[in-house]
């Protein structure tokens, strides 16, 4: 027995890696690195949509904070110092089509955004809001007040040259539950679409004298720029509704949602991989590599999409994932990239990098994947920031 265990024992270690015969995934190119010794780089960074920029943040161990804007072409960079808005910074974006980023910090339960040019001058402030996208040009804010029995949600839009007040400013009450009345329907607020230009939820159903029963539930959109509410179609399962719901609230200014569910197997999952593509509906992820090889909650993914309209997402290998261990084959750990397609739900594979151990926080703009090596201890920062090309 003691003989026959050895054997296996060095089979499996001379068996070669499997990772890249599994998944013809090639390894992405090193595009070089940032570091920075004399404290550590935050974990919050960003590079904007074009890939020309990468915004950054170094924190000295006194506490002081300075703001970089690297040049990824030419490899120069501006930096100004930071410690005055804060050194720990809650996220950091470039404002689309501008030379413009946005710092926010944390104000308790909202979130305070500062924005300033490259060269370091403050453009403006917008203060206390639950989230901010960029869409077509516009700073579009979002704030979900709660107390005093009532919800009140506001929905504000600002031109990025002129942040002292918003051009638009759009406002839906409802009761501690949030339930709006309107024209004498009641509508509860589920959930909003990605850029909150429409409230999601349920019109309540009335009592139907003739059947001397409740209607059903229907869908209910609400525009908050023409105040109009749409009627869609009937509920039938109210429960599976109420639960999708709160997989959309959970995730607001989220384009897509990728849902997965369930375990890894050596056939793919025992349970569901599906990605959001429209408000309540979801398509089947399709995938050609071999998805038990991943550890499940690993997964992460961009808020946003790319300017093709794809969604690009991650996880990483598993070593000793369900197929490995069956085919008695070493397995290294690597951080897949992939990209899907809301339209077709169809995955391509971008790219992996090594990561044998710790966590990874990257961000992906244009040509390039800024990614950073975490230990499970200290999630906050590194002294180093890689860059790699995804094409």
């Amino acid at each position: 027995m003691k003989k026959l265990n050895l054997f296996l024992f060095l089979l499996a270690i001379s068996l070669p890696t499997a990772a890249a015969s599994q998944t013809g995934s090639k390894v992405l190119k090193s595009a070089g690195q940032v570091s920075f010794s004399k404290g550590y780089i935050d974990d919050r960074f960003d590079i904007n949509a074009a890939g020309t920029n990468l915004a950054y943040v170094t924190v000295e161990s006194k506490g002081t904070a300075k703001l970089h804007i690297r040049d990824l072409a030419k490899g120069t960079e501006k930096s100004f110092d930071l410690t005055k808005t804060t050194n720990e910074p809650k996220e950091i974006f470039f404002v689309g089509g501008k030379s413009m980023v946005a710092v926010a910090v944390d104000a308790g339960t909202f979130t305070d955004y500062y924005f300033f040019d490259f060269s370091g001058k403050r453009l403006g402030l917008i203060k206390g809001v639950t989230d901010i996208v960029v869409k077509n040009g516009v700073i579009i804010t979002y704030k979900r007040i709660s107390g005093g029995g009532a919800q009140v949600h506001t929905v504000q839009h600002f031109n990025p040259e002129k942040l002292k007040k918003p051009e638009k400013s759009m406002t839906i009450r409802g009761d501690m539950r949030g339930r709006a009345v309107i024209k004498k329907q009641s509508f509860d607020i589920g959930y909003f679409s990605p850029d909150y230009s429409i409230a999601i939820g349920k019109i309540i159903g009335t009592y139907d004298k003739k059947t001397d029963s409740k209607t059903p539930d229907t869908i209910g959109m609400y525009t908050m720029e023409t105040k109009k509410l749409e009627v869609g179609n009937p509920i039938s399962n109210n429960s599976i509704w109420d639960k999708t719901a709160y997989l959309f609230y959970k995730h607001f200014g989220f384009e897509n949602i990728l849902d997965l569910k369930g375990t890894p197997t050596v056939e793919g999952v025992s349970g569901t991989f599906r990605l959001s593509t429209a408000p309540h509906t979801f398509s089947d992820v399709k995938f050609d590599y071999q998805l038990g090889r991943f550890e499940f909650s690993t997964l992460h993914q961009k808020r946003r999409a790319e300017a093709d309209g794809s969604i690009w997402y991650s996880m990483m290998v598993d070593p000793q994932n369900p197929i490995t261990l069956k085919n008695l084959k070493s397995e290294k750990r690597f951080i897949h990239f992939f990209s899907i397609s809301p339209k077709t739900a169809q995955t391509k594979d971008m790219g992996r990098v090594e990561a044998p151990q710790g966590l990874i926080a990257w961000k992906k703009g244009g040509a390039y994947i800024a990614v950073m090596r975490l230990s499970k201890f200290w999630t906050v920062g590194s002294e180093t920031l890689e860059l790699y090309k995804v094409r």
